[in-house]
């Protein structure tokens, strides 16, 4: 069961939409020449002579939705076929959540919903595929003319569990001041809960032997020698076995993908009514301000402002930067520890500039 609900779970969703923005004929260097002929630059006049992206993240996205919604607990059943279409049990269908195996056709649309993973990349696209999702995921596709025929998988009792863990919680992260260690410590034990439930079960075994009692083992075949890697410790060896089978911790993968699931479900809410220049896990940036409605600073499962931009580069998942309205610039780049500038980035839109890109150790 384990192996099947596993390939239905993944994480956030982090993609690039549009490369350059809010204005695409605009350099960087030409943006700071306007922001520094400014006689006046505070934030509301800067606002008013320049076209903008608003960045905005949901408050706390995935202790938001294990407070809001049910989560599957026990097994009800495997199946295969499609659930639907059998009358007998149609109603597991409407009223309990599942993990099912699909065939997906899905729409070409903007910012598509669905991952799809492709040599060990995640892809977001159109057309037919296989593959696992959950219930509510599947439900929600649908509103945005995806497609799936069911060709098995699983259904569950659902309860929602982590309600009131969560209110006691955030109570604590909320009375805390930010730099106290018990704000920190709050926020850990709700944001990492829900990775703990989706850890491997698979795990390595490490154990320290004598080489006596080690020969000991393989000539009573205790240890297949030709199964396990040994280093060398003068009279012991450090024993590694692969794939030790570790069910006995307190983890449920169906949970987990649970929760990535809803999480992306808020995330679509947006993701096809504005326009997205970029979006990573529980962020969005976009060039139009979100609707009042949407957007609360503090509650769970809202928007904040984040920051606005006059000019921004988007290079890839991860690859970005921009300058504020107070004429601040940054730029992330994974994997690079070192700041680079948002020209630089700039010119990696070009193929000439491509080419001349030169990194100093």
């Amino acid at each position: 069961i384990y192996k099947d609900l596993n390939l239905a779970y993944s994480g956030g969703h982090c993609d690039m939409y549009i490369p350059k923005g809010p204005e695409t004929n605009e350099t960087v260097e030409s943006i700071m020449d306007k922001y520094n002929a400014l006689t006046d630059k505070s934030v509301e006049n800067v606002e008013k002579n320049f076209k903008l992206l608003y960045h905005y993240d949901v408050n706390a996205l995935y202790p938001s939705r294990m407070k809001n919604c049910l989560f599957p607990t026990d097994v009800i059943g495997k199946f295969i076929g499609d659930i639907k279409n059998n009358v007998e049990y149609k109603n597991l269908y409407e009223n309990n959540v599942g993990v099912y195996k699909v065939l997906v056709n899905a729409p070409d649309i903007a910012n598509p919903l669905l991952s799809k993973r492709i040599n060990n990349t995640t892809v977001y696209g159109y057309g037919e595929w296989i593959g696992w999702y959950f219930s509510e995921e599947i439900k929600n596709s649908e509103k945005y003319g995806y497609k799936f025929q069911i060709l098995g998988g699983y259904v569950f009792e659902s309860k929602n569990i982590f309600s009131n863990y969560i209110d006691q919680i955030n109570k604590i992260k909320v009375e805390s001041a930010r730099s106290s260690p018990m704000y920190i410590i709050a926020k850990l034990l709700m944001n990492s809960l829900y990775g703990r439930m989706g850890m491997q079960p698979y795990l390595e075994s490490h154990k320290f032997l004598s080489k006596s009692k080690f020969n000991k083992k393989v000539k009573s075949g205790l240890i297949n020698e030709s199964e396990v890697e040994k280093e060398n410790f003068d009279t012991h060896w450090l024993i590694t076995k692969p794939n030790n089978s570790n069910f006995g911790m307190e983890g449920n993968v169906a949970i987990s993908l649970a929760i990535s699931s809803y999480a992306r479900i808020i995330m679509s809410e947006v993701f096809n009514k504005y326009k997205i220049y970029y979006t990573d896990t529980d962020s969005i940036i976009t060039d139009q301000p979100l609707p009042e409605n949407l957007v609360d600073s503090k509650k769970l499962g809202l928007w904040k402002l984040e920051d606005k931009y006059i000019h921004a580069i988007f290079l890839g998942p991860k690859v970005y930067g921009a300058i504020n309205t107070s004429g601040e610039s940054y730029t992330k780049v994974k994997g690079f520890n070192s700041q680079v500038e948002l020209s630089v980035l700039e010119n990696l839109l070009s193929a000439e500039g491509a080419t001349k890109l030169k990194t100093e150790k």
